[in-house]
């Protein structure tokens, strides 16, 4: 078993969730094929609520900052469709959504309203977070060594604690000292991890932060994650698992790589 030791500076690890905690099947064949089969319905029960209608608005603004895209599907305000078309708004919010989970986007519009609608499918269990099963052990593992444990994902904090509070293996949020998503910034932006950094209460360089991204695609530029994590300062593993991207020769041999959180060796706790 290959074993990487953590730099006996490191008191916090920061996690990833999509490929790293959870495997990249779960995430598109399960929680993204639900929102596609189940927006429609979604919408139409909750339209009249407000939390639907700020979801409704806040796509729209993303629409509106997205103008110049091409595909970007626009939602009218209900003034320019009439108060009685709901039908049309509705497939005004599908479309749009469709188009962004099509180029994988991850605005905080899109993600704060699939996790609305993740929220009815795992209270009601239709859904149940799955994780590779090293991951419970190891963070158990982690926390009694002393280590702080937090998530960061693109994904909205709401969501984050729905899938670690409604899981295979029950709710474990109190495994977490804390979540954070693309409202603290960009996973690609060195910043983002700073002001994790100083949100915690540490230095950058006491944190590891273990992701399967090591680049991203995204509109046809690429950012690399975890090379914005570096220039921060901030320790990186890439984690490699079933399913996720292929890594170049020149990214095996410059970071360092784990097929397990068990692999992690912690001095301190020895």
């Amino acid at each position: 078993m290959v074993v990487l030791s953590v730099p006996p500076e490191v008191s916090v690890i920061l996690l990833d969730i999509e490929g790293t905690t959870t495997p990249i099947a779960f995430v598109k064949d399960t929680l993204f094929s639900y929102i596609r089969e189940n927006i429609r319905d979604y919408l139409l029960t909750h339209w009249g609520e407000e939390e639907c209608q700020q979801d409704v608005n806040l796509l729209r603004k993303q629409a509106e900052a997205d103008s110049h895209l091409d595909g970007v599907v626009p939602i009218p305000s209900q003034s320019e469709f009439g108060a009685d078309d709901m039908e049309r708004m509705i497939q005004a919010v599908v479309d749009n959504v469709y188009w962004q989970m099509s180029l994988d986007r991850k605005t905080p519009a899109l993600k704060q309203l699939q996790g609305h609608i993740w929220r009815t499918a795992f209270a009601a269990g239709t859904v149940k977070a799955e994780f590779f099963e090293d991951v419970v052990p190891a963070i158990r593992k982690w926390r009694q060594a002393g280590m702080k444990v937090y998530i960061y994902s693109s994904g909205s904090v709401e969501a984050q604690k729905l899938l670690f509070g409604y899981s295979t293996e029950g709710n474990i949020l109190e495994l977490f000292d804390g979540h954070f998503d693309t409202k603290i910034g960009h996973k690609i932006e060195s910043e983002s991890y700073r002001r994790i950094a100083a949100s915690i209460g540490c230095s950058p360089n006491n944190i590891l932060f273990l992701t399967d991204v090591t680049r991203e695609d995204v509109l046809l530029f690429v950012f690399p994650e975890a090379h914005a994590a570096e220039e921060a300062d901030v320790h990186v593993a890439v984690v490699v698992r079933p399913g996720n991207a292929g890594l170049t020769d020149d990214e095996k041999s410059y970071f360092n790589l784990i097929t397990s959180f068990s692999e992690l060796f912690l001095p301190a706790a020895s």
